[in-house]
């Protein structure tokens, strides 16, 4: 464990828990353990934000990446803290079961697999998150290539590269003279930088915090949309001791990351506001930087947009805007950090509609969508904050 990461780590958290606190100044009664939830979440999405621009420039350092985090967060709190609250903190006893209800959860979720396939995505994403808490890049150098003489060099690819691969789920650049991992990195940053806190051999502890989170976001979620509080117990009890769920925990891949980045995503809508929209853009905007897979997911968003007009509710017009900014930023980022992937997949999944030219026709409809209704969702939002400024002014 390193000591220093460790402090600034949980530095960030306690900075940011006053900040959602702050923010809460609506209401004079705050659910603490609501408060306690957003607020690590949130600081999840932004060390996944910072980690992500840190290693697009082969400069990833979990103490670096920490120390800048807590700074914003006490400029921050600096500004925000000449407001005069009056809030008190309470806890409530529903709130109280369900915690006692994850701690009675955690034997069965907290052992690990002993045996991990390292040739298959359970090892892959380990792999990469341990070179990037070591070295802070995106490409990995084949040193012992270099320095052979081409004659060696022949017998040593011929050895170590079938079908031109050093391992699974990697990809050589041209010369061959580095390599580079399949996936994209949110992920395994999330793993380094538990790893660089907590040490390596913890970081699939991470697991672990992510269904404390899942399981608390999923019963607020509830609360939000009025579900009898029995109904709530009951979805959180077969969520929480669902094999597959438990599965997952111990599973070191993208799923269990990307479920809680989906509820705090609906966590984020439901609170109905505008600045909760513009956060939950940015949980997209993480969820585009995760996986590939965002595409499949860009139509679900678009719905929103009819759904807005029959219920009149403009608020979602920020994170309608900032989701598809995001995923026209990751086809550049993907593109960057992993283009033989990047076209590998958007060819498989267009090929059945588009055939030979899968690949153009697929990445030109999507980005066409995409920018139509980034461009109407501006419109709406600049017409929205009008609105605003024109009842302030009345």
């Amino acid at each position: 464990m390193n000591l220093i990461n460790y402090v600034l780590f949980f530095m960030s958290f306690i900075i940011m828990f006053i900040i959602c606190s702050l923010y809460k100044k609506e209401k004079k009664d705050i659910d603490l353990i609501e408060v306690l939830i957003d607020s690590m979440s949130f600081n999840i999405i932004i060390i996944g934000l910072i980690s992500t621009i840190l290693l697009l420039f082969n400069n990833y350092d979990t103490t670096l990446m920490l120390l800048f985090l807590d700074i914003c967060l006490i400029l921050v709190f600096i500004k925000l803290n000449n407001k005069k609250i009056n809030n008190r903190f309470k806890i409530s006893k529903e709130g109280l079961i369900l915690i006692c209800f994850i701690l009675l959860m955690i034997p069965f979720i907290y052992q690990r697999y002993e045996i991990v396939d390292m040739g298959q995505d359970p090892g892959v994403y380990p792999s990469k998150a341990i070179y990037i808490a070591k070295e802070g890049k995106l490409m990995v150098n084949m040193d012992i290539r270099e320095r052979l003489s081409n004659n060696l060099q022949k017998i040593y690819d011929h050895d170590n590269l079938p079908n031109n691969n050093f391992l699974p789920a990697t990809y050589m650049n041209e010369d061959k003279s580095k390599f580079y991992f399949q996936f994209y990195n949110v992920w395994p940053l999330m793993l380094a930088t538990w790893g660089n806190v907590f040490g390596i051999s913890k970081m699939y502890y991470i697991m672990v915090y992510l269904y404390f989170l899942i399981m608390t976001l999923l019963f607020y979620i509830f609360n939000k949309i009025n579900i009898n509080i029995k109904y709530c117990f009951l979805g959180i009890l077969l969520l929480g001791t669902s094999p597959l769920l438990i599965f997952m925990t111990k599973f070191p891949t993208t799923e269990l990351f990307q479920l809680f980045l989906f509820i705090y995503c609906i966590y984020l809508l439901v609170k109905n506001n505008f600045y909760d929209s513009i956060k939950a853009g940015l949980v997209c905007i993480i969820f585009s930087l995760t996986h590939i897979s965002i595409f499949m997911y860009l139509p679900l968003i678009a719905l929103l947009i009819p759904y807005i007009y029959k219920t009149k509710n403009y608020v979602y017009f920020p994170f309608i805007t900032i989701s598809f900014l995001g995923y026209l930023f990751s086809l550049i980022y993907g593109i960057y950090i992993s283009k033989q992937y990047f076209i590998d997949i958007y060819t498989a999944c267009f090929q059945i509609l588009f055939k030979d030219y899968a690949l153009i026709w697929g990445l030109s409809i999507m980005i066409i969508f995409s920018i139509i209704l980034m461009i109407y969702s501006i419109h709406c939002w600049k017409h929205l904050l009008k609105e605003n400024c024109y009842e302030q002014n009345k």
